[in-house]
């Protein structure tokens, strides 16, 4: 398992921002109390699936390093939509996913269906024969608070399959005068299971 500066370097590797930016995004959203708090070097902390997610809401769901605690916060105590609507049936390895009743708790479960994440960040272009493996995306709104995970899949038929889940808080009846939409997707996912998951 990785400690912190390890998840940093996994995301520069995929993210294409430097080093300092990611590094003081994690340093940000630890001192807010998201990520576990240890010693240093051998004493480390080593980071779960739940300490990586907070640190992607932080890094993705805010404008800087500044914010990032907050928007930890704030995306923490949206709520999954209830109204599900989805007929197929949705393969078992998604069934923590389609349980996670947080923003957080869905973004670990993503980091934890890595092995099943194809790798590539464009939904629309998964292959029949494909119905293994799963195309993720987490969109983060701000300063709207709204999330959206979405997988999709092949199923062994032969047909596209996607699957959205919602999460959403108490509306503000007064419009922002923006909003902005980050979309996360597979390869951050992947990149981040690799650091957190046992060496097999």
């Amino acid at each position: 398992m990785a400690r912190l500066p390890a998840l940093v370097d996994a995301l520069v590797a995929v993210d294409g921002r430097e080093r300092v930016v990611i590094d003081n995004v994690a340093r940000a959203v630890r001192e807010g109390g998201w990520i576990q708090t240890t010693k240093r070097g051998r004493g480390a902390a080593e980071m779960t699936a739940g300490d990586a997610a907070a640190l992607v809401v932080g890094l993705y769901g805010a404008g800087g390093m500044v914010e990032a605690p907050a928007a930890v916060e704030r995306f923490s105590r949206l709520r999954r939509r209830r109204d599900l609507a989805f007929d197929g049936v949705v393969p078992a390895r998604l069934g923590p996913l389609c349980r996670s009743r947080t923003v957080l708790d869905a973004t670990a479960n993503l980091i934890e269906l890595g092995p099943w994440i194809d790798g590539t960040d464009r939904i629309e272009e998964v292959g029949a024969g494909a119905q293994d493996r799963f195309r993720v995306a987490l969109t983060l709104n701000r300063p709207t608070p709204f999330a959206q995970v979405r997988v999709s899949w092949w199923t062994p038929a032969g047909s596209h399959t996607s699957l959205d889940l919602q999460f959403v808080g108490r509306l503000d009846r007064r419009l922002p005068a923006y909003d902005v939409a980050t979309t996360v997707n597979g390869p951050v996912f992947l990149t981040l299971h690799r650091a957190t998951a046992p060496a097999a």
